[in-house]
């Protein structure tokens, strides 16, 4: 306790990294999990790790600005890991976008439980598959690991730390461009079969249209449509589960790569 007290303003600096990524985490970061709670959680984790990733050697500045600006840059630094592990995990509701207009889900909205926002039917589902998948592969332990991994490579109060957003904010940009757009060709890979089998099922349903025009198409073509894409999203599942948990631990590996690369930019 005594070693807290004389090193809190440190330790207050390690709980900011630790609250940031709770904030913008997924599944750490859903509104169900009050403020208070994350707070709590965040000053729990700091008490675990510190004796392992704080450097009392290295003395917090007196003044005011300059340690309310060193808080500031732990709290990007937290959601900068926060904010990479989010894009990837949002890869499942980009898939949904691309063919939820053509399964004719898109006006079905519901109020996801995760994110308290609303998505269409199939988002939903498969915002849960991603959550269950995130969670029995120990995908929220494994953030607390990478974490501490970036205390380790990217102490507080270090070059490595100050130079994160000034010196190695090129780098930091390139990641981030490179994840947006892994995002969307991720979201595509996965959306494709079902996109091209209800285009096919289009194109079929236009070539009856032209071969029998007094069918109403439009009115026979929807239950065909949601029933087709159906049949393919639940074919798909097993194959979609697996390729989301190779791209979670590729990410892991690609955001502990990242943390490494910014330490040794900093030496």
């Amino acid at each position: 306790m005594e070693q807290f007290v004389q090193n809190f303003q440190i330790y207050l600096l390690i709980m900011a990294r630790f609250y940031a990524i709770f904030m913008v985490a997924p599944i750490l970061s859903s509104p169900v999990i009050e403020n208070r709670i994350k707070l709590a959680l965040a000053f729990i984790s700091t008490a675990v790790v510190f004796p392992l990733v704080a450097n009392v050697s290295v003395s917090a500045s007196t003044n005011t600005v300059a340690y309310i600006l060193s808080i500031i840059n732990e709290v990007m630094i937290g959601i900068l890991i926060g904010f990479l592990f989010s894009i990837i995990y949002a890869t499942l509701q980009v898939a949904t976008s691309f063919f939820e207009v053509q399964i004719g889900f898109s006006i079905t909205d519901t109020i996801d439980p995760l994110s308290q926002i609303s998505i269409p039917i199939v988002g939903q589902l498969q915002n849960l598959m991603g959550m269950l998948i995130f969670v029995s592969i120990n995908g929220h332990y494994m953030i607390i690991r990478t974490l501490v991994y970036s205390f380790e490579r990217i102490p507080v109060l270090s070059e490595a730390a100050k130079s994160v957003f000034t010196l190695n904010l090129e780098a930091v940009i390139n990641h981030l461009i490179y994840y947006f757009s892994s995002l969307f060709s991720i979201g595509l890979s996965l959306a494709l079969p079902i996109m091209v089998t209800l285009f096919l099922l289009s194109i079929s349903l236009g070539l009856l249209a032209k071969a029998a025009p007094q069918m109403n198409i439009l009115l026979l073509g929807l239950p065909f449509q949601i029933a087709l894409g159906m049949i393919t999203y639940l074919f798909l599942i097993p194959i979609v589960a697996k390729s989301f948990v190779s791209i979670v631990q590729t990410t892991f590996k690609d955001i502990s790569i990242l943390i490494e690369y910014l330490g040794v930019l900093s030496v």
